[in-house]
């Protein structure tokens, strides 16, 4: 079928102006041609007539129903009424230069792709609705484009040359030009004219020809540049070839190709192709039945991984035998913008499609190895990671996160604040719940370089008592803390956990002193809980405390939630428990208030002279605690929550809190 005259008009004039009043990567120019509309039919009905006959504007249909409460209707043969009577315009998708990486040009705009805006009457009122076509040039013109870059062809083959040629090209654009990827997550800067020393020991990939076998090399301070591998062990019953005491001498004289697993094959066919010679695997290279040996290599574990030249991450993969170059799905149809470019470039080809790939096949954070705890360091202290996922190669920089096919993006992976990296690695499976905090040891490490902040297991203690605050996001069924980590730590629960919002909170702890045991002396306002009930309907709140259980984790765990209220019935807060036991109705529990709206400080005053500084609500953050029997002053947390207004506090002093 041929383009209508519509789509035929489709040009890059038509569609960001003739010039750009600014420099693009100023960001003024960029900004004026994204506001940018074309009109490409008056009515709605129109597109719909055209997509019959004209592919593009099918795929443009398609594009604008995806994620609409219209979707689905570009395959029948109705006119959408909703669609009708308003215009279907176009508007182009910029970036700034810098994320055309790897391809570069001196100017001109990086162009994604365009836009596709309708409105949809479905529901009775007028909505703006939208979708997306990716544009893109065969591998081999792209160079040829001067002052425009646009996005690359979808690979047909992850092991493909053309996949290899772009991962290279990748790896030696960012180590000429990205000064940020030099940088570790320490801060220090990681000096790429020398060769890194190798880990104590390393799998040296041989040759293809088979003349040189693949081995394991102890390193013995030699100087090389290395890989890493990232990747899912796999059940029990499929466990990954590992290194023992009883194997180790073989595995330094070869490792037999057809005894490695799939994944592992793949990662060394990726070294060969990049030009280096070694790659690390922990399951390879850590002698896995020597207790001694992998707590002294776990520690290194950070620092292999933010040396490495690059990590290459199987993220798809649910095990070592799966492979990384995992079959892809056909690719979504193209088509061909015959008028995009005019005058010296109008031989060059631009093609059109929309996006069919499903999140989960495309993202990281959708792969099973997102769900492993060890991924968590690993992800965040690599410089540089190649992702092989389902239906793309991503890579991810300290500079830039991007697709195969050249659209930038976010990745949660490179989230480097603590609290957000505590709730994903928490999500996460650990084989050994032992290694809750050694698999974050590496992490640990590098930021306690930066910040020379004492680390109390898995809390920094100069950001207490916000870290303090986190709740469980599941029930579980019964107490596991193997490593009897103290109660006041997120490490000392089997579940996930999440940080309690506390964006406008201050301090309200005298002091807070650790003094190297599992104890935390905390001086604070401590009361006596009067009333707890089964927490009912959010309709019954008083609207502040129904807005934050509607932000906590609180309906995820309804059952360990409670509500807070005084003598006299009056309610005052809530509370959801770390873990529910019938005891803990018969015993008395304690509020432990650590942050609130108004400072102590300011509350001091207000109590020293009886003047009311500020007549808005005020609100506490609070553990919840109970009394250790066999320990004076000692309390041991058992949840959290928040209560709602001065009065209840106002006769309460501060005292020193023993919390264990």
């Amino acid at each position: 079928m041929s383009l209508c005259g519509s789509c035929r008009s489709i040009t890059l004039q038509k569609l960001i102006g003739s010039t750009l009043e600014d420099s693009p990567n100023s960001g003024v120019g960029l900004r004026s041609v994204k506001e940018r509309r074309i009109v490409h039919f008056q009515r709605g009905s129109e597109l719909f007539e055209s997509a019959q006959h004209c592919p593009l504007c099918a795929m443009i249909l398609e594009a604008l129903t995806q994620e609409s409460s219209i979707a689905g209707i570009h395959s029948t043969t109705k006119p959408p009424q909703s669609l009708d009577h308003y215009p279907i315009e176009l508007a182009p998708m910029l970036d700034p230069l810098g994320n055309a990486f790897p391809h570069s040009a001196a100017s001109g705009v990086h162009l994604r792709g365009f836009a596709v805006v309708g409105k949809d009457s479905t529901k009775g009122s007028c909505n703006q609705i939208t979708g997306a076509l990716r544009l893109y040039t065969k591998d081999e013109t792209t160079s040829k484009l001067k002052d425009f870059i646009l996005g690359r062809q979808r690979l047909q083959d992850s092991s493909s040359e053309a996949a290899f040629d772009l991962v290279r090209m990748w790896l030696k654009t960012c180590r000429d030009g990205h000064a940020e990827c030099r940088g570790t997550f320490s801060g220090t800067i990681v000096d790429e004219s020398t060769l890194p020393e190798l880990p104590t020991r390393i799998v040296d990939v041989g040759s293809v020809e088979g003349r040189q076998p693949v081995r394991l090399f102890e390193s013995n301070g030699a100087k090389a540049r290395y890989i890493a591998l990232s990747h899912c062990w796999g059940p029990r019953e499929r466990p990954p070839l590992t290194t023992n005491r009883a194997n180790i001498q073989e595995h330094y004289h070869s490792i037999p190709w057809l005894s490695i697993p799939k994944t592992f094959q793949d990662a060394i066919t990726a070294v060969r192709q990049v030009g280096l010679q070694y790659i690390w695997i922990d399951s390879l290279c850590i002698v896995q039945d020597d207790q001694d040996e992998w707590l002294r290599e776990s520690v290194k574990m950070g620092s292999i991984y933010e040396k490495a030249e690059l990590t290459i991450a199987a993220s798809h993969s649910s095990d070592s035998w799966q492979g990384l170059f995992l079959p892809r799905s056909e690719s979504t149809p193209a088509v061909e913008l015959p008028n995009f470019f005019q005058g010296e470039q109008t031989s060059i080809g631009v093609f059109a499609t929309v996006r069919r790939d499903q999140v989960n096949d495309t993202f990281p954070e959708h792969g099973p190895l997102s769900k492993r705890g060890w991924a968590t360091q690993e992800w965040l202290l690599s410089r540089r990671i190649v992702f092989y996922t389902n239906g793309q190669i991503i890579w991810s920089c300290k500079t830039i996160t991007q697709r195969e096919t050249g659209e930038k993006f976010y990745s949660i992976a490179r989230d480097s604040k603590w609290k957000s990296i505590i709730e994903q690695y928490s999500d996460r499976q650990l084989t050994h719940l032992t290694d809750r905090l050694i698999a974050l040891e590496g992490l640990r490490t590098e930021l306690q370089k930066k910040t020379s902040d004492t680390y109390l297991y898995g809390l920094w203690k100069n950001s207490l008592p916000d870290q303090l605050l986190w709740q469980v996001a599941r029930k579980v069924d019964e107490a596991c803390n193997p490593l009897q980590l103290p109660s006041w730590t997120w490490g000392s629960t089997p579940s996930s956990v999440r940080f309690v919002r506390i964006d406008t909170a201050k301090n309200l702890c005298k002091s807070i002193k650790w003094k190297q045991s599992r104890e935390l002396f905390v001086c604070a306002k401590l009361k006596q809980i009067e009333s707890l009930r089964q927490g009912t309907i959010l309709e019954s709140y008083p609207p502040a405390a129904a807005r934050d259980i509607e932000k906590s984790n609180a309906k995820q765990t309804y059952s360990l939630h409670r509500a807070l209220y005084d003598v006299d019935g009056g309610h005052l807060g809530w509370v959801v428990f770390d873990l529910w036991a019938e005891e803990l109705c018969s015993e008395p529990l304690f509020c432990l208030a650590l942050m609130g709206t108004f400072s102590r400080r300011d509350e001091e005053i207000e109590e020293r002279t009886g003047v009311t500084n500020s007549r808005k609500l005020r609100e506490y953050w609070i553990l919840v605690l109970k009394r250790c029997d066999d320990m004076e002053f000692a309390y041991e947390r058992v949840g959290i929550g928040k209560t709602y207004g001065k009065q209840w506090w106002q006769d309460t002093t501060s005292q020193d809190v023993k919390l264990i």
